[in-house]
């Protein structure tokens, strides 16, 4: 679904106006014959000339409450200028969850949707993005797990990857947000 060969890998990120770091969610802890999904967090830049960038990608597994902490901890880590996407399961707990994390983070912009349509219409425009050339990514450790995922995707075992990128691809398609902040520090005069 994606054409790998448009995928640029820069050598260090470049200058954002606005970042988010969107989260596919998964609750189970790896253990012996398990193999369970990843939590997902990916973080997207949007540099000044409207490309988008791949700045981050944390892959981890565990229990409900590792998992906040990790969405906690990684929002600190990232700072206020980067809003936080989440998914919303449509029933009450997804509704208690997002509750729960927005009361933890109340100093961040939180975004939480609920998924809509099919894995693969989700990830269309991050497709379209990625076959114009205007996806890069910051090599990583990371870059590996996450072309190889890409390239197998739809039919891959784990789709985690795709589904954040997807969700930060649609969310910085489809909100406004603060540019990303910078410090601007005047010259002291001699």
């Amino acid at each position: 679904m994606f054409n790998m060969k448009k995928i640029r890998i820069l050598t260090e990120a470049p200058p954002v106006v606005r970042a988010i770091r969107a989260w596919d969610l998964a609750a189970t802890a790896a253990g012996q014959g398990i193999n369970p999904d990843y939590t997902v967090g990916l973080k997207l830049g949007l540099m000044a000339d409207g490309g988008l960038v791949v700045l981050d990608v944390i892959r981890r597994r565990g229990t409900p409450g590792d998992v906040a902490a990790l969405i906690i901890g990684t929002a600190k880590t990232d700072g206020l200028a980067t809003m936080v996407a989440l998914p919303q399961d449509p029933g009450q707990a997804g509704v208690a969850q997002v509750a729960d994390l927005r009361a933890k983070m109340s100093a961040y912009h939180v975004h939480a949707t609920p998924e809509r349509g099919n894995k693969e219409l989700r990830a269309q425009l991050a497709a379209t993005q990625i076959d114009g050339g205007n996806i890069a990514l910051v090599a990583a450790p990371w870059n590996d797990a996450f072309l190889s995922e890409l390239a197998a995707f739809p039919g891959a075992a784990k789709d985690d990857q795709v589904d954040a990128l997807s969700r930060a691809v649609n969310t910085m398609a489809t909100t406004r947000g603060q540019p990303a902040r910078m410090m601007t520090i005047p010259m002291i005069g001699r």
